[in-house]
């Protein structure tokens, strides 16, 4: 029934995610899916930092190496095969990302 499972999470809000966690876990083992995280951060930082280049790329390395790091130890609660889980990190707006 399920091939793919895309799972949007806040990964510095995980508190909220660990039912979300257990439900796609679950349906992957059964159906043999993968799993697809996606955490989406938003473009606001960018509108403070306006006009400082070099501190929007800073800004966006360590945010999206923060969500890696937290996503890769997300990863350690699926109960699947690691190959079958990939982690995306974007910024944006959810309603504009494509997958």
């Amino acid at each position: 029934m399920y091939k793919k499972i895309l799972m949007p999470v806040d990964v510095f809000e995980m508190d909220l995610s660990d039912k979300a966690v257990r439900h796609a876990a679950n349906l992957a083992k059964a159906e043999g899916a993968s799993i697809t995280l996606v955490n989406i951060l938003p473009v606001s930082g960018r509108s403070l930092l306006r006009g400082f280049n070099a501190d929007i790329k800073k800004f966006e390395e360590y945010m999206t190496t923060e969500s890696d790091k937290k996503m890769t130890a997300l990863k350690r609660l699926f109960d699947i095969d690691p190959e079958k889980i990939e982690c995306k990190v974007r910024f944006g707006s959810v309603r504009d990302e494509n997958y």
